[in-house]
């Protein structure tokens, strides 16, 4: 029994030791791969988009990637400019430098680390200096007068204040913000729902647009319609006029000629008048001209047009 549980915390430890082994592999993999700079100026860029995607904004439709910017013996190209509602935009740059931040999360000692976070600091500040220097809001048609620098992770910003607290504020004085994930995602969300109400804005914009041309539609269409029931009242009395012509004078006539043989072999049929009663309009208010009326049968009992 006592061999069978030594056998098995052996075999244990050596999966242990296999696991520990492939973990330090991937992280050595890892921290290599985050030394190449190209490597981690795309993780950057990608971070970046995931932090607007997740504050509500689309890519192609709420912001623009690798928005190129021509200027005169110069071409630049900012990792997002997010439009504003107002026609404003902001211009936000992705910067990971993480050499000596990840050299002294290695540091034998604590004054090597903090050797190391400045260095990583002073890193961070030469970021800023270079950003300031593109004058992305002078070269960038409705650009905000001041440019974003996004790090990718909060602990890079932290470390790098801790080394040099008067970073955020010399960056400011620059017009240029340093920002993590953390930090950018409220702004972001508020750019997207003042997006959202600018939309209902134009929305209820255009129905009210809308609604005044349909007004307008409406009421030449019943100017037209009106002016056919005018017409059909007029056809109506000449009509009427043209049976009281036809039975006083016509066919007693006829009827006379009748009598003395002089007559076809049809028949002459009945013709009556048309007492069908003009429907006033719901949509013309009372006392409103006949140019707000349409032609329609009316109810004999309660005077009222009938549907």
């Amino acid at each position: 029994m006592f061999r069978a549980a030594s056998s098995s915390s052996c075999t244990l430890v050596g999966e242990l030791t296999v696991a520990n082994e492939a973990t330090r592999v991937e992280a050595a993999r890892l921290a290599s791969a985050l030394r190449d700079t190209r490597v981690r100026g795309t993780w950057g860029e990608v971070q970046l988009r995931r932090v607007l995607e997740l504050a509500g904004l689309t890519r192609h439709v709420d912001f623009s990637e690798q928005h190129t910017v021509d200027a005169v013996g110069d071409r630049s190209r900012p990792d997002v400019v997010v439009p504003l509602g107002n026609g404003r935009c902001v211009v936000i740059d992705a910067k990971a430098p993480l050499d000596r931040f990840l050299d002294a999360a290695n540091a034998p000692d604590a004054d090597a680390a903090s050797a190391l976070h400045r260095e990583h600091a002073k890193a961070v500040a030469s970021h800023v200096a270079a950003l300031a220097s593109r004058e992305y809001t002078e070269k960038i048609n409705g650009a905000v007068d001041f440019v974003l620098l996004f790090l990718p992770g909060d602990p890079f910003l932290a470390a790098a204040l801790d080394a040099d607290p008067s970073l955020l504020e010399s960056a400011a004085q620059r017009n240029v913000y340093l920002v993590t994930p953390t930090s950018l995602l409220p702004v972001l969300r508020g750019v997207a729902l003042g997006w959202r109400e600018q939309q209902a804005s134009d929305a209820a914009a255009e129905i009210l647009t809308l609604g005044r041309e349909l007004h307008e539609r409406l009421a030449v269409f019943i100017d037209h319609h009106s002016k056919v029931g005018e017409h059909l009242e007029r056809a109506v009395r000449a009509f009427n006029q043209s049976v009281g012509s036809l039975d006083s004078r016509l066919a007693p006539t006829a009827r006379k000629l009748a009598e003395h043989g002089v007559e076809s072999q049809r028949s002459l049929a009945a013709v009556v008048e048309i007492d069908t009663a003009i429907r006033p309009s719901r949509l013309a208010p009372s006392g409103a001209p006949p140019a707000l009326a349409a032609l329609a049968p009316a109810d004999p009992e309660t005077g009222l047009a009938s549907c």
